[in-house]
């Protein structure tokens, strides 16, 4: 038998490869004779550099940038061994960066993203690939161009350092400055949401309040992107705010594909084939994949949706382990996830829930895996 195992993170207590080991582990244990094969997955967000550096060859470069709120941290990004540089904004611009009270889109910016291109252009990075899942921002990209060389000036002719909250203001745009490097450079956004950049599906009025959004910023948000938007429009002759994904990430998805002329790829189909998982589909017996939650919205652009598009026209069945369900989870079942194994053993908080799901994982492997060997015996 050939077994699969490709889960995302269970985030905040075990990341994909934690999880892979855990399946791995235990379905040795039971089928020692079976050919296992890990692929720590990630759909574009948090952990995807974690994900392709484990499958390519590359490089981890270490760097001081700026976080959401322009404090400097210590980021990464990765130079593969054929000169691609992947770029995860979630590394500096990411929520997870943030406190639940520092959480504000007024206030944030992606200037660290942009510094982190900057340095990949700088050694002399051609290909790009941008993961932008898990932002903190809603500033259209504004941040990260300023990083990388653009000046936004105000009314008054004064230079204005573009946030969230200050969209609106924008009068201009110089690019005389603009990094050299942006003209040769290829760049692919990784990404499985087609949202425009404004409008009542875009990224304000979508994305906005997870990120800290409030009933009173968000519409100030909205106005000071759409004015942006025309400003961008303005500048370069063209307008790219209803191009699909340009809402992703807060509208840094519209400044890649207006400044950068970035193609468009699925983040999670994208990642898929970088591991090698998609070659070995067709030869599996059986797929184990997961993530920390499963609800209504794993079946768009998640990796359980990635995972089961691949697997159903194959017939290959999937099973995959949670450490919750949460509203509309059956819907899973309709793009091609056979089985679904929570890992609970009883109430418990979420707290308990993380501390012990190393343990628990891995007794939910066992009783699944006990019920896969009864069909010897059937």
């Amino acid at each position: 038998m050939k077994i699969l195992i490709a889960p995302d993170s269970f985030k905040g207590s075990l990341s994909a490869k934690e999880v892979s080991r855990i399946l791995a582990e235990r379905a040795k244990a039971y089928f020692p004779e079976s050919e296992i094969l890990s692929f720590p997955i990630a759909d574009g967000g948090e952990g995807t550099l974690d994900c392709i550096l484990d499958a390519r060859k590359g490089e981890r470069i270490s760097l001081l940038v700026s976080d959401p709120l322009g404090r400097k941290i210590q980021s990464e990004y990765a130079l593969l061994s054929d000169g691609t540089a992947v770029i995860e904004m979630a590394k500096a611009s990411g929520l997870p960066l943030l406190t639940e009270k520092e959480r504000d889109p007024v206030n944030t910016s992606t200037y660290g993203t942009g510094e982190l291109i900057a340095d990949a252009l700088n050694r002399g990075a051609q290909n790009f690939i941008l993961t932008v899942g898990g932002s903190a921002t809603n500033d259209g990209g504004a941040g990260a161009l300023e990083a990388l060389g653009a000046i936004f000036l105000d009314q008054k002719g004064s230079v204005l350092h573009p946030k969230g909250g200050n969209l609106a203001w924008i009068q201009k745009i110089d690019l005389s400055l603009l990094h050299p490097g942006l003209s040769s450079a290829k760049f692919t956004l990784l990404c499985d949401v087609d949202n425009p950049l404004t409008g009542e599906n875009g990224a304000t009025k979508v994305f906005g309040p997870q990120k800290g959004g409030t009933e009173e910023t968000l519409p100030l948000l909205e106005k000071g992107m759409v004015h942006y938007a025309q400003i961008v429009g303005q500048t370069l002759g063209r307008d790219h705010s209803r191009d699909r994904g340009a809402g992703a990430a807060g509208g840094l998805g519209f400044a890649a594909l207006a400044f950068f002329d970035a193609a468009f790829a699925s983040g999670i189909q994208t990642i898929l084939s970088m591991t090698g998982f998609l070659k070995e589909v067709p030869t599996a017996d059986l797929v184990l994949t997961g993530e920390g939650k499963i609800d209504g919205q794993s079946v768009f652009g998640k990796v359980l949706s990635g995972i089961g598009s691949a697997c159903a026209p194959l017939s290959v069945p999937v099973i995959g382990f949670t450490g919750a369900l949460g509203e509309g989870w059956e819907s899973v079942y309709a793009i091609g996830i056979d089985a679904l194994v929570p890992i609970s053993q009883g109430p418990m908080s979420l707290e308990e829930s993380i501390c012990q799901s190393e343990r628990l994982l891995s007794k939910a492997a066992d009783r699944t895996f006990r019920l896969l060997t009864l069909k010897k015996r059937i």
